[in-house]
């Protein structure tokens, strides 16, 4: 116990340490940051479940990797590349280096893509492929968006506009790399000029970390800035491409699954792959979190236990910035912007605007700026009423107090407490506040 004690009182030195650091408003050293980005890149991974969310899309891409390879497929073809370059994947270096039963797998999954024919399927099995592609990307969003404390989900216009480019995007990526390696193939047989295996690979290496930097500015329901997205995608594929190296290498150990499963060895084989690869992307979208939210380390890490104090005076100032914004004072609200002007933390600001957005005071705007706006007049928003919303929330209240035994004189004080908010408050309303807010301040 003693041992137990002791390793606590240790690791909550180090972090009141890290947490002491200067940030970089305050002269801080790149060191001093890159520490606090590595400790909430590793306690992300642990809050957020990555593991257990890299399983969950382990799973989904398994069962939709026929449909959406397949709708990427008759994109792909629709821009007018040849069969010939949606295939080169197949006759990739590191294609050919992979493990026998992986190498299987994709390929018949691959011949099955190549073989659909959209035109037999009908109007219910094109909706099905569609719709089972959109629930990989779904899934996917559902992911980022807890790593980044995003609790609301996009609206239905943005979903669609923002799955279409993912559809779109992935399949010319694509066909870019395999135009590229028939290119080199072509002024290697016929015109006899030999390009460099590092130009090669470079351009493909630049192809996948502009995808994968995709993925982590649009997928998440909030905005990312570039470079953090950049940065953090840079390292991924780095990690990645490692993954890759160490998968070929493992191809001894793999052969021992032919033992075990025999003819359904490919399946586990290639679901290992994709696990590990699940996890590196989860943990580069946790390492976009770090290097964009480091500033606000400490109240990152107290985010998810903030007091309803705290989540009231966060709702004040989110709707007094949205009333703002709709007098003209303002840009639209946008959660992103406002917690960097405030050294907020990002994902307590993304939660309190889930909940104003439930409640009926804000609502995302059909945008890529997904930005709020205000569903009331500030006139007609009670301070009064919008406090006791807030202390009301997160359900099950009405049927604790019904199961508890409260006497009279319990009952007088909670009776006393809600009186003395209501009047207290008296009849501000939010439009008093945006009035009353000093000029020239972020909120």
């Amino acid at each position: 116990m003693k041992l137990l004690e002791r390793f606590q009182k240790i690791k909550a030195f180090v972090l009141r340490a890290i947490g002491a650091l200067p940030g970089d408003d305050q002269g801080g050293s790149l060191p001093a940051r890159l520490i606090r980005v590595g400790h909430l890149l590793f306690r992300g991974y642990a809050d957020d479940d990555l593991a257990i969310h890299a399983s969950s899309l382990t799973f989904v891409t398994l069962a939709s990797l026929v449909p959406i390879l397949a709708v990427g497929f008759a994109l792909l073809k629709g821009f007018g590349m040849g069969a010939d370059q949606m295939v080169a994947v197949e006759e990739m270096d590191w294609f050919l280096q992979m493990p026998a039963q992986w190498q299987e797998f994709v390929q018949k999954v691959l011949d099955i893509v190549n073989t659909t024919n959209f035109a037999a399927l009908g109007w219910i099995g094109l909706a099905f492929f569609v719709l089972t592609a959109v629930l990989l990307l779904a899934n996917v969003e559902k992911s980022f968006n807890r790593v980044w404390g995003v609790d609301k989900n996009r609206s239905l216009l943005r979903q669609i506009a923002n799955y279409t480019s993912v559809l779109v995007l992935v399949p010319v990526l694509i066909g870019l790399a395999g135009a590229l390696k028939a290119q080199v193939a072509i002024n290697r047989k016929f015109l006899d000029v030999d390009v460099n295996a590092w130009a090669q690979n470079l351009a493909s290496f630049g192809i996948l970390w502009l995808a994968i930097g995709f993925l982590y500015v649009f997928v998440p329901n909030t905005r990312v800035r570039l470079r953090s997205a950049l940065v953090s995608s840079l390292l991924t594929t780095l990690v990645f491409l490692g993954w890759m190296q160490m998968f070929t290498v493992m191809q001894v150990g793999v052969v021992n699954y032919n033992r075990i499963y025999g003819a359904f060895a490919a399946v586990p084989v290639f679901m290992l792959w994709m696990y590990v690869t699940w996890v590196i992307l989860l943990l580069g979208a946790e390492f976009t979190f770090a290097l964009q939210n480091s500033d606000t380390y400490q109240l990152e890490s107290a985010a998810d236990t903030a007091s309803v104090r705290a989540r009231i005076l966060v709702a004040l100032m989110v709707l007094r910035r949205a009333g703002r914004a709709l007098a003209g004072e303002r840009d639209l609200f946008d959660a992103a912007a406002f917690a960097r002007q405030n050294k907020a933390p990002i994902r307590l600001i993304n939660s309190v605007v889930a909940t104003l957005a439930k409640k009926g005071y804000l609502a995302q705007v059909a945008s890529r700026d997904a930005g709020y706006v205000l569903m009331r007049a500030p006139a007609a928003i009670r301070i009064r009423e919008l406090v006791a919303e807030l202390m009301h929330e997160g359900g099950g209240h009405a049927e604790i107090e019904d199961v508890l035994t409260l006497d009279a004189p319990l009952q007088e004080t909670m009776a006393k407490i809600e009186t003395g908010l209501a009047q207290g408050f008296g009849d501000l309303t939010l439009a008093d506040m945006v009035a009353a807010a000093p000029v020239g301040k972020p909120a």
